[in-house]
């Protein structure tokens, strides 16, 4: 099967983020935090109930310091900046971007996501990337297999059984189906006109090694979902395959470094998961 054919059998194809989440992707080079832009931002999110509430919440959280009492809109705008709250809009808007779907635990799938996006921005910190960009390309990197399910429910099933007893996801993929979720997902950030950073670091996140200039933000992709995976399984640190040195050294980044955070930042993840799913 091509990508053009598992798209062919989508029949509700979801159309994209929402006109704000797609001007703020698109903002991603203007760094522009005027009072002016801010409160044009603000009068946009105040159009939708359920974001501006999110908004709030997430303003008042331990994921963005806490201890604060920001009871409006424009004072959360003013407070979390340009940057965080495009972070927060996108992050807001793919979750519920897709319907229900059979047999699938959505919860546990946006757990992972988040985790992984916040694990990536720390690591695009780390590595002098944006971290905002590397949130977002967290929090979309497995969206592909979202339409994956779509398309083929059944044999979605049967790949879930397969990573259940250890299988790897994207190689099972390949091997019933002929196309993995990195495949899928470029090819739906491409349709939705996301930032060419985001389709490439989706595109190249099973394999950053093999893309040379490209790999960056790919390789914040690889290392995150591996050490959320890995986590997750209860492996231990020391264990030789706990932690990708591959990977890490495209970044030039140190496993002692990338470790000394992990359970801090895991457990952010957790915090804003369970907040925005």
């Amino acid at each position: 099967m091509t990508v053009d054919e598992l798209f062919g059998r989508v029949r509700q194809l979801p159309p994209g983020m929402p006109k704000i989440a797609q001007e703020l992707l698109e903002s991603f080079d203007k760094e522009e935090e005027s009072g002016a832009h801010l409160g044009e931002v603000a009068a946009k999110v105040a159009m939708d109930q359920v974001l501006t509430a999110k908004v709030l919440r997430l303003a008042n959280s331990a994921y963005f310091g806490g201890a604060r009492n920001v009871a409006t809109l424009d004072q959360a705008v003013v407070l979390l900046g340009l940057s965080a709250l495009r972070t927060l809009v996108i992050a807001s808007s793919a979750t519920g971007l897709f319907p229900a779907l059979p047999n699938f635990d959505k919860r546990a799938f946006w757990r992972n996501c988040f985790l992984v996006a916040s694990l990536s921005r720390e690591l695009g910190r780390m590595a002098k990337l944006d971290p905002n960009v590397a949130f977002v390309c967290g929090m979309l990197h497995r969206i592909g297999d979202l339409l994956i399910r779509m398309a083929e429910p059944e044999l979605s099933a049967d790949i879930d059984g397969y990573e259940d007893i250890g299988a790897d996801r994207a190689e099972t993929q390949k091997k019933l189906l002929g196309i993995d979720f990195a495949e899928v997902g470029a090819e739906l950030a491409s349709r939705w006109d996301f930032p060419e950073v985001i389709q490439e670091a989706i595109r190249c996140q099973l394999d950053p090694a093999s893309y040379e200039e490209k790999a960056n933000y790919a390789a914040v992709l690889s290392i995150s979902s591996h050490l959320v995976k890995v986590t997750d399984a209860e492996m231990d640190e020391d264990d030789e395959e706990f932690f990708p040195e591959e990977q890490a050294q495209l970044l030039g980044l140190g496993k002692d470094r990338v470790l000394h955070r992990l359970e801090v930042i895991l457990e952010k993840g957790e915090d804003l998961a369970a907040m925005m799913v």
